[in-house]
């Protein structure tokens, strides 16, 4: 009777411990899943920071690709606009140097003249250029003012060894008149002009020669002697001005050297007429105040002043005479 109570105590026990050592596994291995899942979970975190690291090492990598690509095309740009620019320049220089030698061939074309653009000596006389009354006047002016000048300088001694024993003194002193008539001719050519100047210093001229013929005085015949002088001297300067203005380009310089040369044959015939005549002096100088009076009217009937007037580079005396 006493066994079966006992027996019924140590299933009880039995029982109660295998329960407990139930609880104690199913423990365990709740403790082993939560190890588990946190070592998960810390695995997961690991792989995700990883992850994320990874993702900004690429993005980091991604930014510096972007910047070298992004310098590498401004490097680009850079040297493209450089290599525009040089070759704009370039482009630049060698037009340039086009239109450089492009003028310069202008230029070279525009001097050259053909022969049959030259101007002639029978230019002067034709229709072509209409310049037949002003060269003729021309030729009248350069024949006087030289025919007067070196005529009035072999007058001089011859002159004055009519009337004073001290002929080389008053030589020098009316020779020395000259002076003033050059710097008279400057001031007055801009002042009253071409045409006029001339005007007033051949009417001059011939004042101070028909004084000089009826003058009784030694004194006042060599202050108009030295007057004469000087303006006669006055209006060669101002008459190369005017014959190098007022003709057309062509025959500019066939005009100016064809009134030399017809000055220069004046020039020989004029010491002439002194000595032709030196026993009467008076009369001499009154044939000078007669030639200074036509070259007075000659002068008058030039066509035109060219005072403060551009030249043109016409072909024509119609745009100079306008």
């Amino acid at each position: 009777m006493n066994k079966k109570p006992f027996s019924e105590g140590f299933i009880l026990v039995t029982n109660s411990d295998t329960e407990e050592d139930e609880d104690e596994n199913q423990n365990e291995i709740q403790n082993q899943n939560q190890n588990q899942n946190q070592n998960e979970n810390q695995n997961q975190n690991q792989n995700e920071i990883q992850i994320q690291i990874q993702n900004q090492n690429q993005n980091q990598i991604q930014n510096e690709n972007e910047n070298e690509n992004e310098n590498e095309n401004e490097n680009q740009n850079e040297n493209e606009i450089q290599i525009q620019n040089q070759n704009g320049n370039e482009i630049e220089n060698e037009n340039e140097n086009l239109l450089d030698s492009q003028e310069k061939n202008q230029l070279i074309n525009s001097t050259k003249e053909t022969p049959a653009e030259r101007g002639k000596f029978k230019d002067l006389f034709s229709n072509k250029y209409g310049v037949r009354r002003t060269t003729l006047l021309f030729f009248f002016i350069w024949m006087t003012s030289t025919f007067v000048y070196y005529g009035m300088i072999f007058l001089t001694p011859l002159f004055f060894g009519s009337k004073s024993s001290n002929t080389f003194m008053l030589s020098l002193i009316a020779g020395g008149a000259e002076i003033p008539g050059i710097i008279l001719g400057i001031f007055i050519i801009e002042s009253l002009g071409r045409k006029k100047s001339m005007a007033y210093l051949w009417i001059g001229v011939c004042i101070a020669s028909f004084v000089c013929g009826f003058a009784k005085n030694i004194v006042v015949s060599a202050i108009a002697i030295m007057v004469a002088r000087a303006f006669v001297l006055a209006t060669f300067d101002i008459v190369l001005i005017i014959t190098a203005e007022l003709f057309p380009t062509p025959i500019r310089a066939v005009a100016l050297g064809s009134c030399t040369a017809v000055s220069c044959i004046s020039g020989i015939l004029s010491p002439f007429l002194p000595y032709m005549i030196s026993q009467e002096s008076n009369t001499t100088i009154f044939i000078y105040s007669g030639i200074s009076l036509a070259s007075f009217i000659a002068c008058l009937l030039i066509p035109k002043d060219t005072k403060n007037e551009q030249l043109p580079d016409g072909k024509s005396s119609k745009e100079i005479q306008k």
